[in-house]
């Protein structure tokens, strides 16, 4: 995982797809500098998800954590199903 702040959304997205590309990771998680608090973005290959505070989660760590690691565990079981 890897993190990028920018002022600009579209530069912000476009950054994070390159990092992921040239790192080889996941996923990236984007933060555009105003709303770096209250909002980032999970760049994966497949999706732009926004991750944002809300009444429920007054932090952005557990939302985030949560996607994460859904993500992770159907990386992993879809690693066991190829091994099988």
């Amino acid at each position: 995982m890897l993190l990028q702040l920018e002022t600009d959304l579209t530069i912000l997205i476009q950054k994070a797809k390159d990092a992921q590309k040239k790192y080889g990771v996941h996923a990236v998680v984007a933060n555009e500098l105003l709303t770096r608090r209250t909002k980032v973005i999970v760049v994966t290959l497949e999706e732009e998800k926004v991750v944002a505070k809300n009444d429920i989660h007054p932090d952005l760590e557990m939302p985030l954590v949560n996607i994460l690691q859904g993500k992770h565990t159907v990386y992993i079981n879809e690693c066991q199903l190829n091994v099988i």
